[in-house]
């Protein structure tokens, strides 16, 4: 035995060496997963990432949103409307969120007042937009005030049936209620989006909502305010 391994003793040593490598490759790769998977879930933690949400045709009632939060639930109001600017691409605007789903910021603040706006970190990238840059959405200007990301647009499709992200044409953005309210009449603006995001808080299950909300009765007749 001792014979052979002299013998041999580079292809043994070799052999180990690979052995060694791939260990460490399989043991690096399980760590990093890992890492990244717990990474994620402190950040849709802190961030109140949602239990699930719901698109309508016209907004809940007072009464009906306080029938869901004596459940026990948080909603919020995750409205949006696309807006479309000079070179064609799309912002998804949303007004500032304070409860799910909240905006983490690489750099920058919120867009606390009239004129600042927050933009996607993956559309900034590829406009080469960078904090205290002008962004022009219909006749106003508006000064990037941050840059970042919300959990519910990790992967920033523009719709469920896209198979692939292109950040140069789509994007999410984050603007003071004010400034939403006053976009979503420019003719640049689409329809708007109806949409309530819920936390369960662990007090009914995501079917037990669903079938309450079901059971609202809901106007679909009713025409809304622009």
């Amino acid at each position: 035995m001792r014979r052979d391994i002299k013998k041999n003793f580079f292809r043994y040593f070799a052999l180990f060496l690979l052995i060694a490598v791939c260990m460490f490759l399989v043991v690096a790769i399980v760590d990093s997963a890992y890492s990244i998977i717990e990474g994620t879930k402190e950040l849709q933690n802190k961030t109140h990432l949602e239990d699930c949400q719901v698109t309508l045709f016209n907004p809940f009632t007072p009464e009906e949103i306080k029938a869901i939060e004596d459940k026990g639930v948080t909603v919020e109001s995750h409205t949006s409307f696309d807006y479309t600017l000079e070179d064609d691409s799309v912002l998804r605007i949303f007004a500032n969120r304070e409860k799910i789903d909240l905006v983490t910021l690489d750099e920058g603040k919120e867009a606390a007042s009239h004129g600042e706006i927050v933009l996607l970190n993956r559309y900034a990238a590829e406009k080469n937009i960078k904090i205290g840059d002008t962004i022009k959405l219909g006749d106003e200007e508006y000064i990037v005030s941050g840059i970042g990301s919300s959990a519910d647009y990790d992967a920033p499709y523009r719709k469920i049936s896209d198979t692939s992200i292109d950040s140069s044409v789509f994007g999410t953005a984050f603007v003071c209620e004010q400034d939403y309210n006053l976009l979503k009449k420019d003719k640049h603006a689409g329809s708007e989006d109806v949409t309530y995001a819920f936390l369960l808080n662990d007090s009914i299950t995501s079917d037990e909502l669903k079938q309450m909300i079901k059971d609202f009765d809901f106007d679909y007749k009713k025409v809304d305010d622009p």
